[in-house]
């Protein structure tokens, strides 16, 4: 008769996985995220981009459905900036 060694359960070592690596690794990654994207906003409000007049930009035919008019609603005046008229 071999003498055989109790197997290891895997749900067990996935449990490890998931709470020792996987949980801290989520939450150090959006700390850091978090951080670099309020660093990028704090950037954008004290040097907010400069438009550029390209011919091929804000060609409109006719008005936007939605809004005033003449922005989709995705846009975002901190940094989408609009012509200086």
């Amino acid at each position: 008769m071999k003498h055989t060694r109790p197997q290891r359960k895997p749900q067990g070592t996935w449990r490890k996985i998931s709470l020792f690596i996987a949980v801290p690794s989520v939450v150090i990654f959006s700390y850091v995220a978090t951080k670099e994207e309020l660093d990028h906003i704090h950037h954008l409000e004290h040097d907010p981009p400069k438009f550029v007049a390209y011919p091929y930009l804000r060609i409109r035919k006719r008005k936007l459905p939605y809004g005033d008019g003449d922005h989709t609603p995705f846009s975002n005046p901190l940094v989408n900036p609009d012509p200086e008229d």
